[in-house]
C-alpha cells in the first residue's frame, strides 16, 4: 500500500485511533482481532439542552457549542491519555475509551473517577443561553473485545461482542454523576474502592491510587502506512482544508439498536476466528 506522506500523516493522523493504526503497522490485511482490556464509555448529560438553546443564536451559537464542545472534551481526555488510554470513538456527547496492558482495569476506574471530578470543576458553565451543569455517566468493562476493520471505500473499526455490550450495559445502568463498574472489572481493584451493587455492577467509590507502571509512549510511526483508507472518503477533503465555520443544520438521524445478539455474534465470532487461524492467522 502507498505510505503516507508527512502532509497525510499530520492531517488524518489525529482522526485514527492508535489500535488501528498499530494493527495496519502489524498486519494490514487482517480484519479481525481479539484483545484483552477495558473499555470506558462516558456519556455527558447538559450538552443537548444547551445545544438546543444555542441553535436558536444561529451560527453564533452554533461557535459556541464548538468551543465549549472542544474545551471540556480535551480537558477529559487529557485525564484518560495521561493513564495511557485511548479514544475509540465520539458519540456526539460520548466518548469510548480504550485501555489494555498492565493494570488496565485500574487504569480505567481511576481515569472515571478523575475525569469525573474534573467535570465537576468545569462544568458550570455561563452560556449566552444561559446556566449549564454538565454532569457525566460512566460504565467499565474489562474482558476479551472483538474489534473489526471492515469495508470497502474506507476501513472502520468497529467493536462489538458480548464485552462491548455489557460496557454499554454498565453506563446504561448507571444515572448522572454514577460510574459502574461490571464485576471482572471490580475484581481487578482494591476492594476499598469498590461501592454498592448496581444492577448486573457494582458502583465504583473511589479511584484506585498508588499505580506504578511502565506507560506505552511509543509512538507508531505513520510513514510506511496509508492511514488515508482509516478515513471515510466523504471526510477526507473536509479534513485537508483545514477548519471550517461551525454551523446548525436540520438533518435526520438514525439510531438502530440490537438486542440478543450476543450470542449468535459470538458464535460468528468463534467461527471468523478458527477459519482465520487455520490459515496461520493470529488472535492478535
Amino acid at each position: 500500500m502507498p505510505p503516507a506522506t508527512p502532509d497525510t500523516a499530520e492531517v488524518f493522523g489525529p482522526y485514527v485511533p492508535r489500535i488501528v493504526i498499530r494493527w495496519m503497522a502489524e498486519q494490514p490485511h487482517a480484519t479481525f482481532r481479539t484483545v484483552e482490556g477495558s473499555m470506558l464509555f462516558v456519556d455527558i448529560s447538559g450538552f443537548t439542552k444547551m445545544s438546543e438553546r444555542l441553535a436558536r443564536h444561529g451560527k453564533v451559537g452554533a461557535e459556541e457549542v464548538t468551543d465549549v464542545l472542544g474545551a471540556i472534551f480535551a480537558r477529559l481526555l487529557a485525564v484518560a491519555y495521561g493513564e495511557d488510554g485511548s479514544l475509540l470513538k465520539f458519540g456526539g456527547d460520548a466518548l469510548l475509551l480504550w485501555f489494555t496492558g498492565e493494570h488496565h482495569a485500574a487504569r480505567a476506574a481511576w481515569s472515571a473517577h478523575n475525569m469525573r471530578a474534573t467535570l465537576r470543576s468545569i462544568g458550570r458553565l455561563e452560556t449566552t443561553a444561559g446556566k449549564v451543569t454538565l454532569r457525566m455517566s460512566s460504565g467499565v468493562h474489562s474482558g476479551s473485545f472483538h474489534f473489526f476493520l471492515v469495508g470497502d471505500s474506507h476501513r472502520e473499526l468497529i467493536v462489538t461482542g458480548p464485552a462491548a455490550s455489557r460496557t454499554v450495559e454498565m453506563e446504561g445502568t448507571a444515572t448522572a454523576g454514577e460510574i459502574l463498574v461490571s464485576h471482572d472489572t471490580a475484581a481487578a481493584l482494591p476492594p476499598k474502592v469498590i461501592g454498592q451493587p448496581k444492577g448486573e455492577g457494582v458502583l465504583l467509590r473511589s479511584g484506585p491510587t498508588g499505580l506504578s507502571i511502565d506507560k506505552d509512549q511509543k509512538e507508531v510511526p505513520l510513514s510506511g502506512i496509508d492511514i488515508t483508507t482509516c478515513i471515510p472518503v466523504a471526510l477526507r477533503e473536509h479534513l485537508r482544508e483545514g477548519a471550517t465555520d461551525p454551523e446548525h443544520r436540520n438533518a435526520t438521524i438514525a439510531f438502530v439498536h440490537f438486542d440478543e445478539r450476543d450470542v449468535v455474534r459470538h458464535q460468528l465470532v468463534q467461527q471468523i476466528v478458527k477459519a482465520y487461524e487455520s490459515y496461520g492467522g493470529s488472535r492478535q
